[in-house]
Formats: C-alpha cells, structure tokens, sequence
C-alpha cells in the first residue's frame, strides 16, 4: 500500500515535469509520514539542496472508519484543491505569514505540495509535553481576527471553494455520530458506556445540537478553517501557520472559536490528569487571553456588533468537547490517560460541562468567568 502509493507519486512528479516546475532537477525522496483520516502525507525530499515539501494527497473514503453510518461516505477529492487555493488566497491578501507558502497543485491528480515547515512543532504536542508555546493566545487571536475581518464580504467562490462537501463530513461528525447510540455502545474508548447511552437515549440535546447544526450550515459569516484544532497550528519561536483548510468554508466565526476553546479544555484537563498545576494553571491564563483578545477585536466591528459571538462560541465549543468524547475522533488528552478511574472522571466531566454549554445554560461574558467554570 504505502510503497505503491510513494512509487505512484515518484512517477506523477516525474512524468509531468512537477519537479523541474519547483526547480528540483536531481533525485528527490518520497516518504510517507502520516496516514490521517482522509489523506496521504508525504515529505520530499530534494538530496541535492537538502530542501524538502509535504504533499497532501486525498482519499475519497474516510480511511479507517468502517462503522455502518459511515461506511462508504464518499468525499470529493477536490478538497486539497480547495486547500491550496484557500492558502493562496490567504497568503496574497491577508497575510503570507500566516501559512505554510504552496509550491503547486495538481487539482487532476488531487494533490499539492507546501512547503515543509523545519523545526515547527504543531501546539497539540507542545502541550501533550507539558509546555506552554510563547504568545499562543494573542499570536492566535491576532491571525484569526484579522482573516474573519478580512473575508466578511468574500465569496467562497472568490477564496476558489469550489464545493461544500467537506461540510456534509463535519455535520455527520459533530452532530450525528456522538449521539448516534448504537455507535456509542461501540464505543470502545468510553470507560463507562453505559453512563453515555443512558445520557443520550434522553434526547435531551438533540434540539440544541439541530440549532447549532442550521447555523453552520446557513451562516456565511467569515472564512473557517473548518476544521482548526490545536494540531492543525504550526508554532516556532513565537511565529504562527494555520493549515489543514481542506475543510474550509464560510460560517459563524463562534464555531471556530469555540472549538479551539474546547481544545484547550481538554489540554487543561489532560494537564490537571498528571497533576502538573503550573502548566495548567498556564492553559488557564492562555485561554482567558485568547477568549478576551479574539472577541474583544470582532465585537469592535460593526459587522460583529448584533451577532451573538460570545454565546455562539461557548455552545460550539460544547459541541466540540461531546464530539471528543462520544464521537469517533478519540485525543490523545484523553487516550493516554492510563488510570482508567481518572480517565472516566474526565469524560463525565467533560460531557458534562459540553451538555451544559450545547444547551446555553453557561453564561459567559470574560475570559474569567470561562476559566473559573471550566475550573470549577
């Protein structure tokens, strides 16, 4: 499988001519290293000048998923295509430091080539290491500012989105697998199933999650990611790159936010799990900064001024935190935990506080007020 595919990929770059395009001319290596969910992730290699690239090359199945409400779900390869043009569009208007550069696409063969991020580490592991990346709150709350203020009136036809289908697999994600009960029966990460089936054959949340699930899909506010976690954030001596916008589309911005909040909830949990006080006390303070900078630099402009952003991004971000726990998208912050009554502890802690966000029962105006909830 993964020498035929880097043979394949050799023979594409060669037999087009994609290598002298990136002025490579001598032997290049191709390695696979990583096999996510619906790509392939190669790094070349140029040995002569010691340069090197990550392709991206996409699937048209969600690899490894094999459970019936998934099985078969096709997704359109156009998706790197819609990537590399969302990273070109960012890069030439809003800010080339903010991503990783693109070299060159090949939207017929479903593949681009970035650059290769030397010495970057991506912020999910900066965490998992019990550290705390420099500047992460404001850095963040910059970038992400500055492309939803930017991208307000932008088509997604102007960024070069050419379809929405990547949303249809955020839906089933985030929306209809965590409460799927016969899914989380077969959940085998969840250390207590029965708690999670007994809590979701209620239906109490199904309401609130149908609201949020409309809104994604009929608010057109900014440019998303999509899909933007803390291991889709690049970092290096305070310097930033956002990637993975395979997912992109045009949504509420409080869904974005809200689902990086929930990602540092769960570091914070995962930290508090191994009883290092000082780091998450340091995910605390990060998370009240980027809370207070990010919604306090939207809610100065008018377009933000009568949108509820506040109350929006802690409902997603429970979404988010349910979705980690009995959805199909298991973390490390919550997989590596070996003591299992630990473990269990955190998952009802976690499913608990996202039922209460989901629901709009938190009220929350301050980075404060978050973190004394979350904490609490």
């Amino acid at each position: 499988g993964v020498i035929f595919m880097m043979r394949k990929i050799e023979e594409l770059l060669k037999d087009r001519g994609l290598l002298e395009s990136m002025g490579i001319t001598c032997d290049i290596s191709v390695n696979e290293i990583k096999k996510g969910k619906v790509n392939h992730i190669f790094k070349l290699t140029d040995i002569n000048k010691n340069l090197s690239y990550i392709l991206k090359k996409s699937e048209t199945k969600l690899a490894g998923l094999n459970m019936p409400i998934v099985s078969g779900f096709n997704i359109s390869v156009l998706r790197n295509h819609n990537e590399a043009n969302v990273l070109q569009y960012i890069a030439n208007n809003i800010s080339e430091t903010y991503v990783p550069r693109v070299v060159m696409t090949s939207k017929e063969d479903a593949f681009f080539v970035m650059e290769f991020l030397e010495d970057y580490e991506d912020v999910r592991d900066v965490f998992l290491k019990m550290k705390i990346p420099t500047n992460f709150a404001k850095s963040l709350s910059n970038i992400l500012a500055d492309i939803y203020l930017k991208t307000l009136d932008v088509t997604e036809e102007t960024i070069g989105i050419e379809n929405r289908c990547m949303l249809d697999v955020i839906m089933m994600l985030l929306v209809k697998v965590p409460y799927e009960v016969s899914m989380v029966k077969a959940n085998k990460a969840l250390v207590d199933v029965d708690f999670f089936v007994e809590s979701l054959e209620k239906k109490e949340l199904i309401p609130s999650v149908m609201e949020l699930a409309y809104k994604l899909k009929s608010c057109k506010q900014a440019l998303l990611n999509g899909d933007l976690h803390l291991g889709s954030i690049f970092y290096k001596e305070s310097n930033y790159r956002i990637y993975d916008y395979e997912f992109a589309f045009k949504g509420p911005v409080g869904y974005e936010i809200g689902k990086i909040i929930a990602h540092m909830i769960l570091a914070y949990y995962y930290v508090c799990s191994l009883e290092n006080g000082i780091i998450a006390e340091g995910i605390l303070e990060q998370l009240v900064e980027f809370f207070d900078e990010i919604i306090g630099k939207l809610e100065k402009n008018d377009a933000f001024s009568n949108s509820p952003i506040k109350e929006d991004t802690i409902r997603f971000c429970g979404l988010e935190l349910i979705s980690r726990v009995t959805g199909i998208l298991q973390l490390k912050y919550i997989t590596e935990i070996k003591d299992t009554t630990i473990k269990d502890k955190m998952q009802k802690k976690i499913f608990k506080i996202g039922s209460e966000m989901i629901k709009g029962k938190v009220k929350i105006a301050t980075g404060k007020e978050l973190a004394d909830y979350v904490s609490g």
